[in-house]
């Protein structure tokens, strides 16, 4: 049936928003994709996506900095045994059953899916269907981050909504040359700083019902 990204601000809400739309719509939810034999996969999916050079060139610094140790001492990163892509801003690695091991064509050929924070308007382009850009300011993302975190500490959550959006906002201009904070790049826009995720949850529901006549 569909694809559906969410991308936006690092702390904005939109792990929560695209748990309780997966949850509404029995869609597929993703915030992590693995690609075990890294090196292997990106050339295929280079291959076959044809992935604009800039993207693969960001990659390549990627393993740069794995094979320099560099990322591997980073909290941000995970090079355990699995690497982290596309992408790796995530706070953490992996949790559970968070994150998917599935290739972007079993993605594609299943459909009903929501991926957050992954980037997928950019490395899955015209495959995804309905596009999110999620948005607050500041202090509401630092709260947020604070909130899911269990702690108070305003400078480490600020120092790892930086670190994040460092690499995101990198990749972003690496391979489509704009800004993620963009709202032009979105189909649909939000801030939950003005509105409340339950209010901008009803307001998906009606648009996705509507758009594709889905029945719940």
């Amino acid at each position: 049936m569909t694809i559906i990204s969410i991308d936006g601000h690092i702390g904005a809400g939109g792990y929560e928003l695209g748990k309780n739309l997966s949850k509404m719509f029995d869609f597929n939810y993703i915030d992590r994709m693995v690609l075990p034999t890294m090196e292997v996969q990106l050339e295929t999916v280079s291959n076959k996506k044809n992935i604009n050079r800039r993207v693969f060139d960001f990659f390549e610094r990627f393993l740069q900095e794995i094979t320099l140790g560099n990322i591997a001492a980073d909290p941000n990163m995970y090079t355990a045994d699995e690497l982290m892509a596309f992408l790796t801003w995530d706070q953490n690695g992996p949790k559970g059953l968070r994150y998917s091991s599935m290739s972007y064509n079993e993605i594609i050929k299943k459909r009903n899916t929501i991926i957050v924070q992954r980037a997928a308007l950019i490395t899955m382009k015209a495959n995804v269907d309905l596009k999110i850009g999620i948005f607050a300011n500041w202090i509401d993302r630092i709260n947020r981050i604070n909130n899911i975190e269990g702690t108070k500490n305003i400078k480490a959550a600020s120092e790892s909504i930086k670190r994040q959006e460092k690499l995101q906002y990198e990749f972003f201009k690496d391979s489509i040359g704009v800004d993620p904070t963009d709202h032009s790049i979105y189909d649909l826009t939000f801030n939950t700083s003005s509105e409340s995720l339950e209010m901008i949850l009803l307001k998906l529901r009606r648009y996705i019902i509507n758009r594709w006549k889905i029945k719940i």
